[in-house]
């Protein structure tokens, strides 16, 4: 059985480079953001029921907040999605 930590790092890992692009480069399709919020929400979801939120929280905060200037509606999507695991 994989070890959960390096999951959810890798989890993470995958979205945050999506992230980095649309940073660097600019908006994308919309695929590109649906593909990116699908996979950032199997992550939290990873973190949360293995209850790890409070090791990837702030990684995750981190995250969300270096695209708010990018993806029409994107940030949102995302803080949703965490704020839906970060309380339980």
């Amino acid at each position: 059985m994989p070890d959960p930590h390096a999951v959810a790092d890798l989890m993470l890992f995958y979205v945050e480079q999506g992230c980095s692009l649309t940073a660097q480069y600019g908006n994308y399709n919309d695929p590109f953001y649906t593909a990116l919020g699908n996979n950032f929400n199997k992550a939290v979801k990873f973190i949360s029921s293995n209850g790890l939120m409070p090791d990837y929280s702030a990684r995750m905060q981190r995250m969300i907040k270096s695209v708010e200037c990018c993806g029409y509606g994107f940030p949102d999507t995302l803080w949703d999605m965490y704020y839906e695991y970060v309380n339980e």
